[in-house]
């Protein structure tokens, strides 16, 4: 059970891409719910540096959205 935990992400990746470029219409949609989501987590979090990268994060998401308008 645990190696297969380990190797989540690399055996999701394939099918998360295929995904992700299929709904490609609907990406603001989804990005969205990440921003919203991010900036939930962002409220609640008390960790200074969790805090920090859930800003990074939003930096980078606000930044794709953009470009993608």
């Amino acid at each position: 059970a645990d190696r297969n935990r380990s190797h989540w992400s690399t055996s999701k990746t394939p099918s998360y891409t295929k995904s992700v470029s299929w709904q490609h219409h609907r990406d603001n949609v989804n990005n969205k719910n990440i921003i919203l989501s991010l900036i939930g987590s962002l409220e609640s979090t008390v960790d200074v540096v969790q805090a920090d990268v859930i800003r990074k994060t939003l930096e980078i998401v606000l930044r794709y959205t953009a470009d993608d308008v």
